[in-house]
């Protein structure tokens, strides 16, 4: 076990071998015949490799199970266990109905922990600006400036929520169905703020970093509008969208080729 600084408390402290997503995500997003699929801009393969690296102590760690990952993480869509979450979502009428979409108020739902919702995406996130995550690289998987910083200081329990940041969770509609999880990734700049996503399956988060967040974003996040505002629709449309430009690129492996032709995979877990 090496001994570094710990990227959250900045200590001097035996490392742990940290993951970028929860590890309990591969375990989910696969199958007794197939394991996840990994696509980047360049190959589409299986692979139950998983992306971590040195980066937390074990104090640190356990922040980030116990003030997230612990609730979230039994709560996502299963093959065999339904969606955990978008039932306790709906045990109370939404606050608004517009088409489709539909905007709840999870702060007045007693079966819904929307701080334990927030510092899991936001543990991933951080982690994401922090570290490249990649072999042979060292810039960050995420840009987000100052507010990595900010963001820091909330994830580890020394300071609120940061001003000038905005976390969003879009939750899929069933019978809307995504197996799967993206890394999070770098959205185009828009004009003076930045925004980041990634995907686990049945829940999008997204966050919004800059001092000029339209006003829109702000009344429907998660972390500033009033009751947590959570929206639930299906986008699986989008997603699947996404998966064909990846895959359109992609440079297949012969035995992903095989399983395809042979129709045993379902739905792929991407990276980028």
């Amino acid at each position: 076990m090496p001994r570094g600084i710990c990227k959250l408390c900045l200590k001097d402290k035996d490392l742990q071998d940290s993951h970028l997503m929860p590890a309990a995500l591969h375990r989910m997003c696969r199958t007794e015949e197939v394991e996840p699929v990994v696509i980047t801009s360049k190959f589409m393969m299986t692979s139950s490799r998983q992306v971590s690296d040195y980066l937390l102590c074990f104090d640190c760690e356990q922040i980030l199970n116990r003030n997230g990952e612990h609730w979230v993480l039994p709560k996502l869509a299963t093959w065999d266990r339904g969606f955990p979450f978008y039932n306790l979502l709906t045990e109370i009428p939404a606050v608004v109905k517009d088409g489709k979409l539909l905007a709840y108020a999870s702060g007045r739902n007693p079966s819904i922990d929307a701080g334990k919702v927030i510092h899991f995406a936001m543990g991933i996130f951080w982690k994401a600006a922090v570290h490249s995550w990649r072999g042979g690289k060292t810039e960050p998987r995420l840009q987000l400036g100052p507010y990595t910083e900010l963001i820091r200081q909330f994830v580890i329990g020394d300071a609120a929520f940061p001003e000038n940041v905005a976390l969003s969770l879009h939750v899929l509609s069933p019978p809307a169905k995504a197996f799967t999880f993206f890394q999070p990734y770098q959205g185009a700049a828009r004009g003076s703020f930045r925004v980041s996503a990634f995907y686990v399956p049945g829940m999008e988060f997204t966050l919004s970093v800059g001092k000029r967040i339209p006003i829109e974003i702000m009344r429907t996040a998660v972390s500033t509008a009033p009751d947590h505002a959570i929206l639930a629709h299906d986008f699986s449309g989008q997603m699947h969208e996404m998966y064909k430009r990846l895959s359109g690129k992609a440079k297949k492996s012969k035995k992903l080729v095989q399983l395809l032709a042979n129709s045993k995979l379902r739905t792929p877990a991407p990276t980028s």
